[in-house]
């Protein structure tokens, strides 16, 4: 019996649970249906292969959102970034 309700697509987030460091490996592991070690392998291996293992994680660490937050943490550095006022400039010495 198939159902009518809407089904939520689903999300690349960073996973809270099946996580070692920030949780991106146990999150493409869910969203690709992967086990999250072939991914933690895949990154190991483009460490050592071409040196672009380590890059790629923290970019994904940055964009990803963790699960159940709307905005990734790039977004929320680019809004603090964005509407933080400026430093007020320093007091004229008055000598």
């Amino acid at each position: 019996m198939e159902s009518n309700l809407p089904v939520a697509p689903r999300r690349l987030v960073r996973s809270r649970t099946d996580k070692w460091v920030a949780g991106v490996a146990g999150g493409m592991g869910e969203y690709f249906r992967v086990d999250a070690t072939v991914m933690r392998l895949a990154f190991v291996a483009l460490t050592i292969l071409c040196g672009i293992g380590i890059p790629l994680y923290l970019l994904a660490w940055i964009i990803m959102p963790r699960e159940g937050d709307l905005r990734s943490i790039g977004e929320e550095w680019l809004d603090r970034a964005r509407y933080e006022p400026p430093a007020a400039p320093p007091a004229p010495n008055g000598n």
